[in-house]
């Protein structure tokens, strides 16, 4: 991913920039302290984004005059050495770029909307091992019986009841019902399936052979060439270089810059892993949309170079079981607080890798506050969820539309905004969350642990950081911590 931890000091006419940045100067005065911070907003709208708008055009502020000015004297004769040195103080003096994200392309058909394809791959497997746990009507072989010849297994759920229906050899045919099997529970349904599979197998059902097939879902990019998923390489590992201070995701085989903050060594840009699922893994089916996905800002690939991709917390946490269980049921549409009593499926705890890099992890709320007690003089432990100066002290130099900051450690936090269900974004140039592995917690029936989940906030507005929430539905970056 590219490096935009120095972006460019640019001077521009009128309301038009360059998307193209480049390194910007070391004035010290762009680190004077700030003043009259403002809290971050805590929540969004209902989704419709009304209340935040995406800044356009050139949104930075032009230095007093006097800071560049060569007075009144002329660039010529005994004067030329004077102005050639007011020219360069001029020079370093151009204030930062704001990042202005680049927009959809609207020429495309359904402009910024993924569709997606199912294609169905088949082959001849033995009866036994094609065999679905979940689909009894697949518990169907023919196996031998202690004489040697075939007889015709059919399973059938009646209810709590299974029914074996045998077949004989010699013409006849038999039914017994079982009830100790339990088939509207999941752990009798797992007995059932096991002792049914065993049945199969010892009496050679295998040597039966059936067509077995497998739906994979594919993600179509307008313009763009469909992409299998999941992905074939999903076990693929990472790999550390401390010296160099970097890591490379051999998934995909991007290198990321990474630096040392206390005890922890976190990623020092925005993860940018295309984590392409669409289908919610969990307990209810009323719910279906776009959940366990990422997106690029405004859905243009050139965003994802600035800020990597933007997920939703679902994708973050890798609900949908690509690289670990971890993240089991974690997705907004799985009984994500939309009615008070929905039972949350999600049960993540302790280290959660989540869609990050193998040996590396989604972090914890605890692990964000220790990154921000350690950047921030001012605080200490018994304020967990504001920190006076740790934006200041985190966020880029440049590419903020008010306050740029010191970037003192090299974490190089941009302001990446966020996109709601991966469709309407905005706040970029303002705002910079980031999505940990811990769920909300309140006491509300309503809004509760089930609709959002805690992020780690920078405001342009100020210098502070603040740990709170945002709904699961909306679309943030990840930062990874080292495990």
């Amino acid at each position: 991913m590219k490096n935009y931890r120095n972006l460019v000091c640019a001077a521009f006419v009128g309301g038009a920039l360059a998307f193209g940045l480049s390194a910007c100067g070391d004035d010290d005065s762009s680190f004077a302290p700030r003043g009259g911070d403002e809290n971050l907003s805590s929540e969004v709208d209902g989704g419709d984004g009304s209340s935040s708008s995406v800044r356009e055009g050139s949104s930075s502020s032009v230095k007093d005059d006097s800071s560049s000015s060569k007075g009144d004297g002329g660039s010529s004769g005994s004067n030329s050495s004077s102005s050639a040195a007011e020219d360069e103080s001029s020079s370093s003096e151009d204030v930062c770029a704001v990042i202005i994200p680049e927009e959809a392309d609207t020429t495309k058909k359904e402009p910024g909307e993924p569709t997606y394809e199912v294609k169905e791959t088949c082959e001849e497997v033995g009866a036994c091992d094609a065999m679905v746990k979940t689909d009894v009507s697949t518990w169907h072989f023919i196996r031998e019986d202690a004489f040697g010849d075939d007889a015709e297994y059919i399973y059938k759920a009646n209810g709590k009841d299974l029914i074996i229906t045998i077949k004989n050899a010699d013409g006849t045919t038999e039914s017994k019902t079982y009830s100790m099997y339990n088939m509207e529970s999941e752990t009798g349904v797992e007995m059932a399936f096991s002792a049914a599979k065993s049945t199969c197998k010892d009496g050679n059902g295998n040597k039966n052979k059936t067509t077995s097939c497998t739906k994979d879902s594919v993600l179509v990019e307008p313009g763009e060439i469909s992409v299998a998923w999941p992905p074939a390489d999903k076990n693929a590992d990472s790999k550390y270089d401390a010296t160099a201070n970097t890591l490379t995701d051999l998934r995909d085989n991007k290198v990321y810059k990474t630096v040392k903050i206390g005890d922890q060594v976190w990623m020092a840009e925005n993860l940018n892993y295309a984590y392409l699922n669409w289908t919610h893994k969990g307990a209810r089916d009323d719910y279906p949309g776009l959940d366990s996905s990422s997106f690029c800002y405004n859905n243009a690939s050139k965003n994802c170079e600035i800020w990597g991709r933007l997920y939703m917390w679902s994708a973050a946490m890798d609900s949908a079981e690509v690289f670990g269980g971890d993240g089991s049921y974690c997705g907004y549409y799985d009984c994500a607080g939309i009615y008070a009593n929905d039972k949350n499926y999600c049960k993540a705890s302790g280290q959660v890798r989540g869609v990050c890099p193998k040996g590396w992890h989604l972090p914890s709320r605890r692990e964000v506050v220790n990154l921000l007690l350690a950047v921030d003089s001012t605080a200490d432990e018994s304020n967990t969820t504001y920190f006076d100066a740790a934006g200041f002290a985190l966020k880029s130099t440049c590419g903020w539309d008010k306050k740029n900051g010191e970037d003192k450690y090299g974490f190089n936090v941009l302001p990446s905004g966020m996109c709601y269900r991966g469709k309407k974004c905005v706040e970029a140039a303002q705002y910079a969350y980031f999505w940990t592995s811990t769920q909300y917690e309140s006491n509300d029936a309503w809004d509760n642990a089930r609709s959002s989940a805690v992020t780690m906030s920078f405001s342009s507005y100020g210098d502070n950081g603040t740990v709170h929430f945002k709904p699961k539905y909306v679309t943030l970056p990840v930062r990874c911590v080292m495990d």
